[in-house]
């Protein structure tokens, strides 16, 4: 389909196709990245927002009621 086209490939396009052929990820992993950024709060708000979706939550919740 690219070839059809009729164009020349950017750099970037180039870069893909060849991903695509050699089967290989273009992006990478930036969350440990991010996990060292965060400040004291910023993971208190993760950690409480993930017991919160949680089904022991939930579960805890109903049981409370």
């Amino acid at each position: 389909m690219i070839k059809k086209e009729g164009r020349e490939l950017s750099a970037l396009e180039n870069e893909v196709v060849k991903a695509i052929h050699t089967n290989h990820l273009l992006s990478e992993n930036i969350e440990p990245e991010i996990q060292a950024e965060l400040t004291t709060g910023q993971r208190l708000a993760h950690q409480i927002a993930t017991f919160g979706g949680s089904w022991t939550f939930i579960i805890l919740f109903f049981s409370f009621f």
